[in-house]
Parts: C-alpha cells; structure tokens; sequence
C-alpha cells in the first residue's frame, strides 16, 4: 500500500502526501508520483485524524485499480477537506481504522457529543468503500488527565518546582530560541530540542518538573527506544497516550499495512533525545526547579544510552575519485546548476563542509597577494573576515559548526586552473551575492538541495557508488586523510629552521576549521592559557606550503563550463559509456610518455 505522512507548508497548515504506486500513474502526463491535499489545519493532531480518513479512502482506490489521474484524485480529496470547515462534521478529534477483508471499521477516542460525527462520517465512506462496513467500534475516550499536584518532593526547591513539565519545557524552547537569535545555536537546533523534548513532556503528562527522579529519567531512556518513528506523521495509533503506544510496541501489537512492525527509535536517536534532556535538566537546576539527585545522575544516565552501531565516513579512493570526476555529467556537460560542478571539486580541494560551500558569497574570495588567491569560511554575508567577532557584521544566514570553523586558506592551483577565480570574476560583477546561486532552505541551511543531487543523483544514480561510507562528508576525510599522510612522509626530513613553529598537524586542523586546543591539551581534555591567549593564527605562508602537498593531478577533472541561463541540458546515463571513460582513463605520468 501506498505510504502517506503529513508535511508542513510554510504557513503552518499541514498536507497530506500520498505516493502513487507505479502502476497506477500510467503514461498520462497528468499522472504523477504523488498527491498532496491541505487538511486545512495548523493542528497536528486534527491533520492526522483528517489524513488518516483520506488515506482510508485513498487505499479503497487502490484496490479498484486503473490509473490516477492527479489532478481529479486531488480535486476529490480536497473537496473531503472542505467538510471539516462547517457543520455537522465540525473537526474530529478521534482515529479511524478500516478493516479490508472484514469491513470492520474502528473509531478510537471518541468523546460524548461526537457520536452523531461518527455516524455522518460512516455514511459518507459506505458509498466509497469497496467492501460494506459491516461493524462499527467505538473506543472509549482517554480518560481525562488530572492537574499536576506538588509533592512534598518538591520541598526545599523553587516554586518553578511545581510547574507542569511541559510548562518548563516551553520555558527552556523559549530561552533557546533567544540563544538562535544572538546566533549562539542554529535555529535548526531549535526545533529539534522541542521535537525531542515534546516526547518527554507527553510520557510525563501530569506530572511536575520536582517530582522527576533518576529512576523516572532511566525508565523514560529504556521505554523511548520502543517508540515509533515518525509515529505523528503517518498517524500511528491515533488518539492512544506514548505510553500506550509504547506498550503496543512492546508486545509487538504495533503492525504496518504489511504486517511488519514499525521501526522504533534507533539507539543513536535515543542518545541524542537523552542529550537534549540533558541539557534541559540542566536549565531545571539553575532554577531549582529539579532534585539535586536527578541533575548529578543526568551524565551517567545519558553515558549508559546505547550508542548505536557506527555509521563512519571514508575518504574516497583514487579509482572513486576518477569514477567521480570521469562522469560524462561533468564532461559533457550536462549540469545546469554551478553548484552541481563547483561543490566536489572545491570539496576536495578545501576539505570544506558541504554547508560552508554551499553558504559562500563573492565577498569570500579575495586577491591578497598579486596573483595569490584566499578563501574565507566565515558567517558574515558580506564576506568579512573579522577575527575579532565585532558586532558590526550584519545579519546572516550563513551558519558555522563552531567559532573554530571561523577560518581563511589559500586557494589550491589546481582550483584556479579549473576555473574557479574566472568564475568567481563574472559572478562578482552581480555584487556581493552567493557564489553559486544556491537558496537556503528554511531548516536545512544552503547545503539542502546540492547535498541531495550529489548524493542521489551524481554519486547514487550517475556514479554507482552506492556505499553508506561514502557520501560528500568524505571529501573532507579525503582531503584530511592525504594532508595527513603527507606530513607523516615528511616528517623524517630535517625542518628548515625557518618554517613555523607549529608543527604542520596544527596547520592542517587550522584550516580545516578544527579547534587547535585539541592538539595540544587532548590527553589532558581541556584548553589552557597558553593555547587561548597567546596562539594566534598560522601565517597564510605555512599553508600554502601545507596545501602544496596535496597532490592530485593525477585526477583528472574537467574544467569548468559557463552554464547558460535557462538552458536545460538532458543527462541519460549511459553505463558502457561510463566504464569506458573509467576503463581508458589513464595517469598524467603515462600520456606524458605517450605524447
């Protein structure tokens, strides 16, 4: 059966998405992959109750059979939606489920006074169904929850002690979201503390913040990791509290369409929603709102989280490498986008995070020396590098992983002589403007949209590397990796009285944008004064002669091609075409004999 979730619009009111299976959408150019139709609410709960209608009826289609026509499968829906706007049907508050093979229809949590609703929504699916309803079930309501009543727990604690859970959970939102604001977190980070603290207040509704105890916190860590993901967008077990769900889970009463369960929190997620209550608690106890005992256990509570199998990156190999860059996409050249061609290529030669590419303006490219170039990975739209972090940087949607990432590199040779500073050049002439065109996304930042074509597309589809090992992060081990192994080879050779020094493992963690504190204050796992005050910047000087050591002319890369305005380029994959560009591709230091 077809999936179908719930998406948010940017005004706040959710749709809900059904994909087309195949088979359905037909040769019709009006058939398409999927169908999306407004709710009509900014409610989540009110939208999965409605989306869990549409998708009884959608799967009624199903079973018909024939062919989708988008346009008129929408236009139905949408005129499903638009009897919630009036009388009799009003906004349900209850879950709905439909038996196929025994016309068995279940409503869940339905209130006094909904009845009539029911039976109004009942007449109206019997015309639609394929198969009669042939009995009705209604599940008592939730009984109502009871206010939060102080314990003497709570003696000797503030009086923010006594406050609903959820009351201090939007206090704490409210104090991040103030954080996002003087840029000290990502916006991003916002809402993701409140998704995974949204769980934690709804697993203790109706309890107080003082009551909470480690014993509470520990019960709460083992039980999320029965959870189901995406539980509220796909509308599982409407209506039902977590910790319901979570016993449905448990007892493995939990079923998808298929008679598979559904996928529960992975020990990684459940690590990282015990690291935001973590931080949660901590704000509780600079107010006195928690048990002295319940802050001093919170570490070794979140360190006894599963920490999940490893998901780790790899550096790409050579033959990787040449796979990549020997894609007739990039030969021909099919990109219609800069950054579809700009993005691997200063990836591999800046070991740049895909967002800080993706974010860079023309102001981030400067001449410092005649003919000797820099790039500047900072958060400030009008390109400025001030070390100093002066007020006086305007407003910006760029955003750095931390104020180490905060750096300047020169720019490689072989970046120039595949164009980029003539590329650079043409885009200045716009003004001060992002440097490859890209838009960022409103939670995803700017690396959005060319993290998923390079992935999905250049990499997956193009490429056949298909390796969770291997995504754009790897460029940076690439680039780390080969600095790396070049200053081990050099190590053995006498250093120039006159070379700095720092050994050249600080450069490197320098202008990849990692702490230099590490380096020398790791086995001790904090900085010191001598690292704060004193270290200044490496002289631009050291890292040209460190990035001169990466050597990769033997890749061989196309140069850059003017994408023209408008110009669409097609792209069919031709995989004899491509082994052959991989099978012929030979090294620099061969067709230097040939010639």
């Amino acid at each position: 059966m077809a999936a179908s979730y719930l998406v948010q619009t940017r005004n706040g009111v959710y749709c809900a998405r059904f994909v087309v299976p195949l088979a359905h959408r037909g040769s019709s150019k009006s058939a398409g992959r999927e169908i999306r139709v407004s709710t009509l609410t900014k409610d989540p709960r009110d939208a999965a109750a409605r989306a869990r209608l549409l998708r009884v009826l959608y799967d009624s289609l199903l079973h018909k059979g024939g062919v989708f026509c988008r346009e008129s499968i929408s236009t139905y829906f949408q005129s499903i939606m638009a009897q919630f706007k009036a009388p009799p049907l009003g906004t349900p508050k209850f879950g709905i489920e439909y038996d196929f093979a025994t016309g068995k229809v279940k409503f869940e949590d339905v209130k006094p006074g909904e009845e009539a609703t029911v039976m109004s929504m009942l007449e109206d699916m019997q015309h639609r169904l394929p198969v009669p309803i042939t009995q009705i079930a209604l599940a008592p309501p939730a009984p109502p929850v009871a206010a939060p009543v102080a314990s003497a727990r709570t003696d000797g604690l503030s009086d923010d002690a006594r406050l609903p859970i959820a009351t201090m959970v939007e206090e704490y939102l409210e104090s991040q979201e103030g954080r996002a604001l003087r840029d000290e977190i990502g916006p991003k980070n916002v809402s993701q503390r409140a998704t995974r603290l949204r769980l934690f207040s709804n697993y203790f509704e109706g309890k107080v913040i003082g009551d909470i105890t480690p014993n509470d916190i520990k019960n709460y860590m083992d039980d999320i990791a029965y959870y189901p993901t995406s539980r509220d967008v796909i509308g599982i077990a409407p209506g039902r509290s977590i910790r319901d769900v979570i016993k449905l889970s448990k007892a493995n009463k939990l079923r998808r369409d298929d008679g598979k369960p559904y996928d529960t929190l992975a020990e990684a997620t459940v690590k990282g929603y015990m690291l935001a209550l973590a931080n949660f608690i901590g704000f509780c106890d600079l107010k006195l709102a928690v048990l002295d005992r319940t802050a001093s256990r919170m570490k070794t509570i979140v360190d006894s989280a599963p920490k999940g199998e490893p998901n780790p990156k790899e550096p790409f190999t050579d033959d990787e490498l040449t796979s990549i860059f020997s894609c007739r996409y990039l030969w021909q050249p099919a990109y219609n986008l800069p950054h579809q061609y700009w993005t691997p290529v200063i990836g591999l030669f800046t070991g740049a995070r895909l967002s800080e590419i993706c974010q860079l303006t023309t102001g981030d490219i400067k001449e410092y020396a005649p003919g000797a170039w820099q790039i500047s990975f900072n958060d400030d739209e009008d390109g400025e590098d001030d070390d100093d972090g002066s007020s006086r940087r305007r407003k910006s949607n760029k955003r750095l992983k931390n104020k180490s990432s905060r750096r300047v590199m020169p720019v490689h040779p072989q970046l120039i002589e595949l164009g980029l500073i003539d590329y650079w050049k043409k885009r200045k002439k716009d003004g001060n403007v992002n440097l490859m065109g890209v838009k960022a996304a409103e939670k995803d930042g700017y690396g959005k949209v060319p993290g998923d074509f390079f992935r999905n597309k250049l990499l997956r589809e193009y490429v056949g590397i298909n390796s969770e090992t291997k995504v754009f992060h790897s460029f940076r081990y690439t680039f780390i990796t080969r600095l790396r192994q070049a200053i081990i080879d050099h190590a053995g050779k006498r250093v120039d009285e006159n070379i700095e020094n720092y050994p050249e493992g600080l450069t490197l963690r320098q202008i990849v944008g990692h702490s230099i504190a590490s380096g020398f204050t790791r086995s001790t796992g904090k900085s010191d004064v001598h690292i704060n005050t004193y270290m200044g910047e490496v002289s631009m000087e050291a890292r040209v002669r460190l990035l001169a050591r990466l050597d990769l002319s033997h890749i061989s890369i196309p140069k850059y091609q003017n994408v023209k305005p408008g110009q669409r380029v097609r792209y069919e994959p031709d995989v004899k075409s491509e082994a052959a560009i991989q099978d012929f591709s030979i090294s620099g230091d061969v067709l230097g004999a040939l010639l």
